[in-house]
């Protein structure tokens, strides 16, 4: 497909909301939930969830959740909703901001700091995480609230290695564009052979 042609963009955006739909409807905490991650990752699964993608028309809604479990060895979930997902609205008060350092030894540091602006409590120089706040009230969803349970985020800082060694390091601000705008990022410099200022 030719960079950012109406079908590449088009294929792009459908893959994003089949993705953000099993994110949706799979992804906790670990040791509270049973994630399928072996089966959302695997190649498999992803060729029968792209058959979805239809070049003539768009999801109009979050498009169901696929059965990654029957891509690996567990065949069960522990949580049912009883609806389809719908999109999360979230409040954009501009406090996220991304970091990324490398030094010559080839040490590399990436980070998605996004709590400006909360309480602290100063008599021991820590700051009130508002991160719980992406916790569901449905006790049905996989990051709904509970003690102990973290809540599925949306800061994405990463690295992509090639040899074993850091080959490019990204991310953003933004919920979840986030993870759309990484992807066209990475997409460019992988696909498209352009360097990272072009593929900003």
């Amino acid at each position: 497909m030719e960079h950012n042609s109406a079908n590449y963009i088009h294929t792009l955006v459908e893959a994003i909301k089949l993705a953000f739909s099993d994110r949706h409807f799979y992804l906790g905490d670990p040791n509270f939930v049973n994630v399928p991650l072996k089966g959302m990752l695997s190649k498999e699964y992803a060729k029968e969830r792209s058959k979805l993608i239809n070049n003539n028309s768009a999801f109009t809604e979050m498009p169901q959740p696929g059965n990654p479990f029957k891509y690996q060895s567990e065949q069960h979930q522990d949580f049912i909703l009883s609806e389809t997902p719908k999109p999360s609205k979230n409040s954009n008060d501009g406090d996220t901001s991304y970091v990324a350092v490398v030094d010559k030894w080839g040490n590399a540091f990436s980070a998605t700091p996004s709590d400006a602006y909360n309480n602290y409590i100063p008599e021991l120089g820590l700051s009130i995480s508002g991160r719980g706040s992406q916790s569901w009230m449905d006790p049905k969803h996989p990051s709904s609230i509970e003690p102990g349970k973290r809540p599925r985020l949306t800061p994405n800082p990463a690295m992509i290695f090639k040899d074993n060694k850091p080959f490019l390091i990204l991310g953003t601000p933004g919920l979840d564009v986030q993870i759309q705008a990484m992807t066209q990022l990475f997409m460019n410099i992988i696909e498209f052979g352009m360097n990272p200022q072009e593929a900003i």
